[in-house]
Formats: structure tokens, C-alpha cells, sequence
């Protein structure tokens, strides 16, 4: 056998040849594919965080349904960064993103949640600052991971 592997994928065996920059079962379009998913999934996640200090001032501004607007982007914010998750450890593996990928996508989900809570019970004191730290993390993790998704050389 020379450089070539052999593995057995349940229907056949494949030849692998590493030197030649095949990489087995997941091939590099495949491994993309998942940290592109990732990559949107994140800049939407930004998107509608950016959108809540706008919503936030419309509800000081006219009150009542615009603190429903603010509340019910808050929820949508919310599920969105819980199902980011999912596309986050697919990034990783079998996509090849950094681990903080899915690491940070569960500390983005649980500093919204601790951020839900803090709106729906009037703790503003907390609200405020951690909004603007949630902010700035939903735009820097997007921006990551849309480097992430890029083309390997």
C-alpha cells in the first residue's frame, strides 16, 4: 500500500489519498457548506440584535406597541441564538471552525436569555449594559464567523 488509506464507509471501500488533498468523507465543498450555514445564521442573529436599541427607543418614544415590538424581537432573538447552536457544533465538526464557534454561540445564548429576563422583570440597571455588551458580541461572533466561512487556501 503506498500513501494511499483504504477505509471501509459501509458500501465500498474508498481510496483516500491525503497528498493529492482529498479528505475522506466530508470533502472540503461539504466541510464549507457547514460553516457558511453557521455564517448566516449568525449575521441574521446580528441583524435583529442591531435592531433592538432601535426598538428599545421607539418604546421610550410611543410607548405600548412598540414594547411589544422590542419584547417580541427579543423572543425571536432569543430562539435564534438557541438554534445557532446546532449550526455552531456543525462548524466545528465536521466543518473545521474554531471550537469558539460553538463555545461562544452557547455563552451568546445564555447572556440573551439572563437579557430577556432582565427586560421582562425591570431590572434596566443590568438591561442596558448587558444590551450593549450583547450587541457588540452578536456583530463581532457574525463578523467572525463570516471569516470563518471563507475559502481555505
Amino acid at each position: 500500500m503506498t500513501s494511499d488509506i483504504r477505509q471501509n464507509l459501509g458500501s465500498g471501500i474508498r481510496e483516500v489519498n491525503p497528498a493529492a488533498g482529498s479528505t475522506g468523507r466530508t470533502g472540503t465543498r461539504g466541510r464549507r457548506a457547514f460553516r457558511v450555514v453557521f455564517a448566516i445564521f449568525a449575521a441574521v442573529h446580528a441583524l435583529l440584535v442591531l435592531a433592538q436599541p432601535f426598538t428599545a427607543g421607539w418604546s421610550l418614544e410611543f410607548g405600548g406597541g412598540a414594547l411589544d415590538w422590542h419584547g417580541n424581537t427579543a423572543n425571536a432573538i432569543v430562539t435564534l441564538a438557541f438554534l445557532q447552536i446546532i449550526p455552531g457544533v456543525l462548524a466545528r465538526w465536521p466543518g473545521g471552525a474554531p471550537v469558539a464557534a460553538p463555545i461562544t454561540a452557547v455563552l451568546i445564548f445564555l447572556a440573551e436569555v439572563v437579557q430577556l429576563q432582565l427586560g421582562y422583570h425591570g431590572g434596566f440597571a443590568l438591561h442596558l449594559p448587558l444590551g450593549v455588551a450583547v450587541v457588540g458580541g452578536a456583530v463581532v461572533f457574525a463578523v467572525l464567523s463570516i471569516r470563518w466561512a471563507r475559502p481555505r487556501p
